[in-house]
């Protein structure tokens, strides 16, 4: 049997990293460099550090050192190590500030086709939750529907920029996935969830008290869990 990898691309979906088979646990550092190139714009977008307007380029991600320890379950050292590592062999720039760590992906296009970037690029959401793909001028439109959850979590993504805090576009991913798991995968729960938080001004989601949580307490009611998705 020929074991040799061929050579080309092989296009993996960033929902990878959210999905059931993602167990959470120490990445290894090719796991940890394919979570950044999955995190990076894949076109140019607008991120807000209060109501300042950052622009963040296509192969760049807003993160933070706290947040890449926490997602990759890395201590502080080793992933400033690793980011030094990649920084000097020229495969990414950084620009830290006190507030967050702008990483630049080098060369992102030969990692990320742009024409197959072009051909499933996000244009914008409608009043359905509904995603329109724009494909290549000479292709059709096509709609892809998001998942129920998926539009749930945009409520909560622009709830949180109208506080301006909004949620690191490197966090989206392990915040939507708190937000199934604490939920019980329960999309009626995870929208009081959401609207709980709302109407209390909450940065983060706090599992609802609820009387089949835990049957075992006299008044039927679960203790509360630590927040998530700050």
């Amino acid at each position: 049997m020929n074991n040799i990898i061929p050579i080309g691309y092989y296009f993996v979906h960033r929902k990878m990293f959210t999905h059931w088979l993602w167990e959470k646990r120490k990445l290894s550092k090719w796991e940890a460099w394919n979570w950044l190139l999955a995190s990076a714009n894949f076109e140019d977008n607008d991120w807000f550090d209060g109501n300042k307007r950052i622009k963040v380029l296509r192969g760049e991600l807003i993160t933070s050192l706290n947040n890449l320890c926490s997602e990759w379950i890395w201590e502080t050292h080793n992933t400033r190590a690793f980011l030094k590592k990649l920084t000097d062999d020229t495969m990414i720039s950084t620009q830290t500030n006190t507030r967050y760590t702008k990483i630049t992906i080098c060369k992102y296009d030969s990692y990320q086709d742009n024409k197959q970037t072009n051909r499933t690029r996000i244009d914008k959401q409608t009043a359905h939750g509904l995603t329109i793909l724009e494909r290549n001028k000479e292709e059709k439109k096509e709609i892809i529907p998001l998942t129920p959850f998926e539009i749930l979590f945009e409520k909560w993504k622009e709830f949180r920029k109208a506080l301006k805090k909004p949620i690191l576009p490197a966090s989206e991913n392990s915040a939507l996935k708190s937000l199934i798991k604490i939920s019980g995968n329960d999309i009626k729960l995870a929208e009081e969830i959401i609207e709980q938080s709302i109407a209390n001004g909450w940065q983060g989601l706090f599992p609802i008290k609820t009387p089949y949580q835990n049957k075992g307490n006299d008044n039927g009611y679960d203790r509360p869990l630590p927040p998530i998705a700050k």
